[in-house]
Parts: C-alpha cells; sequence; structure tokens
C-alpha cells in the first residue's frame, strides 16, 4: 500500500501549491469561507496547483533546459508539505475533507499496480519530455521529428515528475483529475448549493457507476483509466467543469471578479493542454455577451494582462516549434519561416483526412458510422453509452419532475460543438468532457421528486461515492496488488527499441515508431526522404534545425 499512501502525499503537495498560489493571487489569509462556482475553493487547489506549476516550468524552458530546475521542484514539493502541515493542521478539518483528500485518493491508487506506459507515450510523449528536460526551446523542432508539434502543456509538468527512473509519478497526475472529478459532484449532492450543479453531479455519479456495466464487462464513455502518458482525463474533467461553469453564469449568476480570473485560467490550461478544446468558445461567447458590463472592469486588470501575455508567449512557442500557430492546422502555418513543416504536414493531414475518427462531410454518413463502430473499442462503448444514457432518461422521468425551462438556446451551443467534435476528432477517448457534459444536460430543468429524498441521506451519498471510486481501478491492478504487495514503479522498457543511424542528419531513426525518452530520436514516418536535417546555432544559445 506505499503506493497508495504516496499518491495521497502527491495529491496533497499539488494541493499546498494551489494553496499557496491562491492566497498569493487573491491576497487572502483566510481562504475557508471563499466560494467559486458555489463550491469551496479547496476543492480546485490541486489543479490550481497543477495548472501554475505547469505555467512556470513552460515559461522557464524558454531560457534554460528544466534538468537545471528538476531537483529543485521537487524539494519545493517538499517544502509544500511542510507549508499543508503548517496550515492546515490546525484548521476546521471535517469528515467531507478527510473523504476527499485521503480515501478517495486511498482508493484510486490502486490503478497504479500493473500500469503501463500508453503507446504514444513510448512513441512521442517521452522523447518530448526528454527535449524539454535537456534543451531549452529549439526552433524548428518538429521538423526533426514532426509529433514535437503536438508537445502540450501536459508534457511540460511530466518533465519533472520521474525521479530515478521511475516514472509512476505521470499515473499519479492523472489520478489527481478523477479525484478533483468525485470531490466536485461528492460536495455538490452532499451540500446542494445549486441545483444545476446538484442535479449534473447526480447523473454524473449514476453514469459513472453504470462504466461497470454493459457490453464486454462496460465501459461507457466515461473517463477511465489509461495508460501512463495521455491527458484524455484532465482534458475531459477540466472541460466538463468549465462547461458547467460557462452555463452557470450564463443562466444562473454573472461570475464575480475571483470566478472570471479562474474560469480564464481554467480555459487557458484545456486549451493548451488539448487544442480541440476551443470548440468550448461556442460556449465561451454567449458567456461574454452575457456577462460584458459584469465583466469590463476586469478586462483591465493585471490578471487579465498576465493570461494575455502567458498565451501570446504559447503561441510564439507553436511559432517556434511548428511553424504554426495551432499545430497541425495548416491554415494557421506561417510559410514565411525557414523551419515550417508544410511539406510534411501535407502527409500529416492526408492521413487524418482519411481517419476513420473524423467525419468530414464528404462521404455517406452511415459508410463513416458502420467504419467508426468498428474501430478501436466502439464496438464496446458505443452501445454501452446507449444504454447508459436510456438509463438515466428513466431516471430523469422517474426520480425528478419537470421545471420551467431556463435554458434557453442551450441544444444549440451543444450542436455546434458537436459539430466541430465531429469534423475534426469523433474518438470517445477525446470525448470524455463532451460525454459527461451531454449527460449533465440531461439533467437540466428538474426538481428531485419528494418520494426520493431519502437520495440526500449523506450515508447514502457516501457509499455511492465510494462505489464509483472503487470502480475506477481496473480489475488486473487489484489482482496484481493482491499477489504482489511490495512498491511498484514504472520504469521505461527498452525491449521494442530498434533504430538507424540517421548519415545524413541529426541523431537517430527509429525502426518500430518508439522513441521513448530518447530526444535525439525521430521518425520520418512523414518525411521519408528528407533525412538531411541537422542542428545548428540560432541566436546565440538557442538551436535551429535546418534542413539541408
Amino acid at each position: 500500500m506505499v503506493n497508495n499512501l504516496e499518491f495521497i502525499i502527491f495529491n496533497l503537495v499539488f494541493f499546498s501549491i494551489g494553496q499557496f498560489t491562491t492566497k498569493r493571487l487573491i491576497k487572502s489569509e483566510n481562504l475557508d469561507g471563499k466560494y467559486i462556482f458555489q463550491t469551496p475553493i479547496f476543492i480546485f487547489y490541486p489543479l490550481i496547483g497543477i495548472i501554475f506549476l505547469s505555467f512556470f516550468i513552460f515559461l522557464v524552458n524558454f531560457i534554460f533546459p528544466i534538468e537545471v530546475i528538476k531537483d529543485m521542484v521537487h524539494f519545493f514539493g517538499i517544502l509544500m508539505i511542510l507549508y499543508f502541515l503548517k496550515i492546515n493542521l490546525n484548521s476546521n478539518i471535517n469528515f467531507f475533507h478527510i473523504f476527499s483528500f485521503f480515501i478517495v485518493p486511498f482508493i484510486l491508487a490502486f490503478s497504479t499496480y500493473n500500469i503501463k506506459f500508453h503507446y504514444d507515450a513510448e512513441a512521442y510523449h517521452l522523447a518530448t519530455q526528454a527535449w524539454i528536460l535537456n534543451s531549452k526551446i529549439t526552433f524548428g523542432l518538429s521538423k526533426f521529428f514532426i509529433w514535437h508539434g503536438h508537445s502540450s502543456l501536459y508534457d511540460y509538468l511530466q518533465t519533472v515528475l520521474s525521479f530515478q527512473g521511475n516514472f509512476i509519478y505521470q499515473h499519479y497526475l492523472n489520478l489527481i483529475f478523477f479525484s478533483l472529478l468525485i470531490n466536485f459532484i461528492g460536495y455538490h449532492i452532499l451540500f446542494n448549493r445549486s441545483k444545476l450543479f446538484f442535479n449534473a453531479s447526480i447523473f454524473i455519479l449514476f453514469f459513472g457507476i453504470l462504466d461497470n456495466f454493459g457490453v464486454g464487462g462496460g465501459s461507457n464513455g466515461f473517463i477511465e483509466i489509461q495508460m501512463v502518458g495521455k491527458p484524455d482525463v484532465a482534458v475531459g474533467v477540466v472541460y466538463l467543469i468549465s462547461s458547467l461553469f460557462l452555463i452557470y453564469n450564463i443562466y444562473i449568476s454573472p461570475p464575480t471578479n475571483l470566478e472570471f480570473i479562474f474560469l480564464l485560467f481554467f480555459l487557458t490550461y484545456l486549451i493548451q493542454v488539448r487544442v480541440i478544446s476551443i470548440s468550448l468558445i461556442f460556449l465561451f461567447i454567449p458567456f461574454l455577451l452575457k456577462n460584458y458590463r459584469t465583466i469590463k472592469p476586469m478586462l483591465f486588470s493585471k490578471f487579465f494582462v498576465f493570461i494575455i501575455f502567458y498565451n501570446v508567449i504559447w503561441l510564439i512557442k507553436n511559432l517556434i516549434n511548428s511553424a504554426c500557430l495551432f499545430f497541425p492546422l495548416q491554415q494557421s502555418c506561417l510559410t514565411l519561416l525557414s523551419w515550417n513543416v508544410n511539406d510534411i504536414l501535407v502527409g500529416v493531414n492526408k492521413s487524418y483526412s482519411n481517419w476513420v475518427y473524423a467525419y468530414k462531410f464528404d462521404s455517406n454518413f452511415f459508410t463513416f458510422l458502420n467504419e467508426w463502430l468498428n474501430a478501436g473499442n466502439n464496438w464496446q462503448q458505443a452501445p454501452n453509452l446507449i444504454i447508459s444514457l436510456f438509463i438515466l432518461a428513466v431516471v430523469r422521468l422517474t426520480v425528478f419532475k419537470k421545471e420551467k425551462n431556463v435554458y434557453k438556446y442551450i441544444s444549440i451551443y451543444i450542436l455546434l460543438i458537436l459539430f466541430v467534435t465531429l469534423y475534426f476528432t469523433f474518438h470517445i477517448r477525446y470525448s470524455f468532457g463532451l460525454i459527461l457534459l451531454l449527460v449533465s444536460l440531461l439533467s437540466l430543468n428538474l426538481n428531485l421528486r419528494k418520494f426520493f429524498s431519502w437520495f440526500k441521506n449523506s450515508r447514502v451519498i457516501y457509499i455511492l461515492l465510494i462505489v464509483i471510486s472503487v470502480g475506477i481501478p481496473r480489475g488486473y491492478s487489484y489482482n496484481y496488488f493482491l499477489n504482489n504487495l511490495n512498491y511498484y514503479e514504472l520504469e521505461i522498457d527498452y525491449k521494442e527499441l530498434k533504430f538507424r543511424e540517421n548519415q545524413t542528419g541529426y541523431g537517430i531513426i527509429t525502426l518500430t515508431n518508439k522513441c521513448y525518452d530518447l530526444y535525439y530520436c525521430s521518425s520520418f514516418q512523414y518525411n521519408e526522404k528528407n533525412t538531411e536535417i541537422n542542428l545548428e546555432n540560432y541566436f546565440g544559445t538557442y538551436n535551429i534545425f535546418v534542413q539541408d
């Protein structure tokens, strides 16, 4: 159970970073009574900690390789534990605190046992992180290895989440987002401060429990334990929460200054982890139109200026990396930059145009749907999703009674988001947030019937929260734990590493499409003939990849 205890501490480190940062941000030592979006701000401390540490590491990489500060970041984490003990031991700790930050993380951590790397992590994520560790920002990095163009804010934080070859901390990072979702829905069911969040939380809770039943043993589109290295769960949870907050501010109450600040931070993080999250623009525009007078004074604040400045720096990073503002969107690429990758993107976008997970509205939809259902695990997840939505529809009719519609036009916004998702990537793991949002929307304009008021009993809620938590780790993890009680480490297994030296350019070329954590490794999957790429000095101490 060492891993279980280690994850509790890991989560508390980010809790403390978030608490420390928030106190400095809003210049208040007493945060006990602070709420954003009818939610105690402490629930978001781990997320806030993740966001600000990610921001810091990204900005530092413009000047230094992250290897220079990695040990300092680890030492800072130790200091944050001492900070947590100093600040929180004498505070009013109740059972919900203990449940949220000790019991739930302890259960979730069982997923650690026998966890492995995701294929994409071994293919390019670890290599991207290795480059960030070993070099400050490099011009034309995507020209050397095209998948470095996908470098996200998640990769920057993951660079410091290993210790002496043990990468299990990258899995712990994912678990924080599971914990965040359970704590969020748990709070709103238990304390019922907002009907919007209360109803949505009940439906998400039921949906998460249903995830454990159905075709192939379950899996209905609820967030799930993945192999290590992918940000799908992080994106899904933050996407859901941000969407609900936008809906709250559009229909229920205008944002406070504090809510607007954190909403901008959440959206910035979300888009920089996965750019397709920009689909939330269809909720953000109505948010701006409805609340412009309220937020107008904030548009001249130092917080808003910082967000604008930071996002500009991120776009500059994208240009330096790939010559594209939004990789791999070819229309956003600047051909005037010598390190542009337009020739390679032709092959990349051709593969995307034929991708079974994207419908370009240029072929028969039913043919696409048939191919989509036969891809990956869609044959299992799609029927389970439909069955789960049907059961939730029955719950909606029997457990709740309908009220006056106060969420006008919401279906239009969601249809636009669905359209963008279908066009670019209709992959279930990319759509965790959207699926959870759709589940939440089933709960709109409802009120719990008196006959089912027993559901508000705290003991019932805590039991159901434990059920959903226990159902998240996979069966093989529990089985591994029962047979191996030792500490579990995640190390890189190089057994599939095969490569050849690049005789005409920089580094090595993988023969198995896996680079692991070798930053000087590349794959010429879409650029087989252009191996004459070399690293040269540029702007003093910076480097650039050039085509000979």
